[in-house]
């Protein structure tokens, strides 16, 4: 017990902890670890701004009260422990002492005054000059002298710091800022540095981003959080704002619990609280895609990119921009002045696809940003409507051309297979040996014949061998409006391509039975062709990004989502009832529901592709690293030691006379 403190005082301050100062209140983590927000004066809090996922959460977070002792006290460190190994050394000099105190042979007149000698009273001394020679002692003295200064000991003294060390891992932080480290290497660098330094005997580490994480509680060990720093790497989320800052802070035990609280960020807070002190760190230049959307042409095909490039950096920049459905792409060259904006409308005739990506190229010190994800609204499947008999060469051509969704209405391509049409047909129509009011009315079965191409250029004809076509039936036509006629048969139309009423029509006029499509490479050649050149239903006008960590709705579009696929083809687990889910990297997802599977795009945030503020000496509470406080240095001492320790060895060699060489 403290002199002048009872015990109900000592009990209060036990549990109650020290006087103005807010105690650590745990339920923060246990709320945060559960997924619910802490509460803050700032607000309410978002549903996405969790805090730690349970698998990211310490077991426990003890705090000590501050004036406690643990982990503090004077102490010597080395701050280049690695010469000590030039204390390997003194091994040589003692083989060299070895090999030169080899007893030599000398010619005397008489030996009974030797005999005297080594029974005497001086004869064991003598034995131990001859075993210990003291000039070895000081060789080896002077050596082990040298080696701890060259270690550079130092004493620290004062008391161990408790330190909480918040790095920022946004997405910006992936920046190359040297040509070869990130800027987030560069941050956790100085940051060990700082915990070396600032005699640090407690730190918190946490990763600050909109989604923040603990990585070290508030009594992690000095070496514990400097290996979470090493092994730690930034996300691809936003910056943090100020109310994250706070619940970290918060969740860690306040301000109070530490002497200091440090930030590594290469955007600092415009107005940080007083407590914070901010280490900024820049480097690297960056260009990158800040629009992009894509819209369909539902009259002529195909698509058009709206792209939107900035680039931010000091030199012009030159490249190609790359817009790709994944199987297709077109490209142009691009040139960006220095601190410019330019926007780009690229078509893209020949893409039926539903999911794009624009990339810039090359890539620059922050290549997040130079490639863009976008997705239309509507299931990558196309949706296909069966009417009449049902045959499965056609089907399997249909499904090795494209993914492939039955549907009973709304399709996007209508195959009526020797049957009449109904009268609510949508979108595109394949009629095989079947008519349609207004486009063609069949008659009876004739014989077959040679087939001929009228156009053999066509799109629908890309790939196919019309010679090697065998029809052995082709039905007269009653009527045929006005179309491309393709191929013919016995002299009949056997492939026509009609355009009528904003949709294609293609007729092919026999059964696939009477002819040798199923056995030939030919049919999944021709069905792909008609595919790349059906007008899907146009998807919802919605040019909307999604970003990385904000919360995609899982039944938003009606049908509840049964499975989530990510960027690398894996399935991402969903619970039952869950409402949204928050992407944790860029790229394509899919949503696997019961009406089809959605793509959706998901980019790097946009704020992290801005340039950081310009950082003047003295802004902000900008902390620079200077030299350690509370070291003192201790080699100089040691040095001084081992020329003394030389000194006395060369004149106990020479004996008396610095000169005279001693006799051997």
């Amino acid at each position: 017990m403290r002199p002048g403190e009872d015990a109900a005082d000592r009990r209060r301050d036990e549990t109650e902890g020290p006087p103005n100062r807010r105690p650590f209140d745990d339920r923060l983590l246990r709320e945060a670890a559960r997924g619910a927000p802490p509460p803050t004066e700032a607000g309410p809090v978002r549903a996405e701004d969790t805090l730690l996922p349970r698998s990211d959460r310490p077991a426990a977070l003890p705090v000590h009260p501050r004036g406690t002792t643990e982990g503090r006290g004077d102490r010597v460190i080395f701050l280049r422990p690695a010469s000590l190994y030039l204390s390997l050394l003194a091994g040589v000099i003692l083989l060299l002492y070895l090999l030169r105190t080899r007893t030599g042979r000398r010619e005397v007149a008489t030996l009974f005054l030797w005999k005297g000698l080594h029974s005497g009273r001086t004869a064991p001394a003598r034995r131990l000059r001859l075993l210990v020679d003291p000039l070895l002692i000081l060789q080896l003295l002077a050596l082990l002298f040298i080696v701890l200064s060259l270690a550079e000991p130092t004493l620290q003294t004062g008391s161990a710091s408790r330190i909480a060390i918040l790095i920022d891992g946004s997405a910006s932080m992936r920046t190359i800022a040297d040509g070869e480290h990130s800027r987030y290497e560069l941050a956790v660098k100085r940051a060990i540095a700082l915990l070396d330094e600032g005699r640090a005997g407690r730190a918190a580490v946490i990763s600050l981003s909109d989604h923040p994480r603990i990585l070290v509680g508030p009594e992690g060990p000095r070496d514990e959080a400097a290996e979470a720093l090493a092994s730690s790497r930034p996300g691809w989320y936003a910056d943090a704002s100020p109310s994250d800052l706070s619940r970290m802070i918060a969740a860690i035990g306040g301000e109070g619990e530490f002497d200091r609280a440090v930030l590594f960020s290469d955007r600092p807070f415009p107005d940080p609280p007083p407590f914070l002190e901010t280490i900024a760190i820049t480097g690297g230049e960056n260009g990158g895609i800040t629009a992009f959307t894509i819209r369909e042409d539902p009259a002529a095909g195909g698509v058009d990119a709206f792209v939107r490039v900035d680039n931010y950096g000091g030199e012009d920049r030159a490249g190609r921009l790359r817009i790709s459905d994944g199987a297709d792409s077109v490209e142009m060259a691009i040139l960006i002045p220095s601190g410019s904006s330019e926007d780009y409308v690229i078509p893209f005739p020949t893409s039926r696809s539903v999911s794009f990506t624009a990339a810039l190229e090359p890539a620059d010190d922050f290549p997040a940003d130079d490639i863009r994800y976008f997705a239309l609204a509507r299931p990558i499947e196309l949706s296909v409507r069966w009417v009449g008999t049902p045959d499965r060469y056609l089907l399997a051509a249909l499904r090795a051309a494209v993914p492939v969704r039955l549907v009973g209405e709304g399709a996007d391509l209508t195959v009526i297979y020797d049957a009449d049409p109904p009268p609510d047909v949508t979108g595109d129509v394949l009629l095989v040996h079947a008519g349609m009011p207004g486009i063609v009315r069949l008659g009876g079965d004739g014989g077959g014949g040679d087939v001929l191409a009228l156009a053999p250029d066509h799109p629908l004809l890309a790939g196919v061998r019309p010679a090697d076509l065998r029809v052995w039936s082709v039905p007269f036509l009653d009527s045929i409006a006005p179309g491309d006629v393709l191929l013919t048969a016995a002299g009949r139309p056997f492939l026509v391509e009609f355009t009528e009423g904003g949709r294609r029509v293609w007729f092919l006029a026999s059964e696939l039975a009477a002819t040798n499509l199923p056995v030939t490479v030919d049919l999944p050649i021709l069905v792909q062709n008609i595919v790349r050149r059906v007008i899907r239903l146009p998807a919802p006008l919605d040019y909307r990004w999604a970003v990385v960590g904000a919360g995609i709705p899982l039944r938003g579009s009606g049908e509840p989502v049964d499975s989530v696929v990510g960027p690398d083809g894996g399935p991402i687990r969903i619970l039952p009832g869950q409402a949204a889910f928050f992407p944790p990297v860029p790229g394509e997802y899919r949503l696997v529901t019961k009406r089809g599977t959605y793509p959706v795009g998901v980019n790097v945030p946009l704020s992290e592709s801005l340039p950081p503020p310009v950082i003047e000496p003295g802004e902000d509470r900008v902390a620079r690293l200077g030299g350690p406080a509370g070291l003192r240095p201790l080699w100089p001492i040691l040095a001084g030691l081992a020329a003394f320790l030389l000194v006395v060895e060369w004149f106990a060699y020479a004996r008396v006379d610095p000169f005279q060489r001693r006799p051997r």
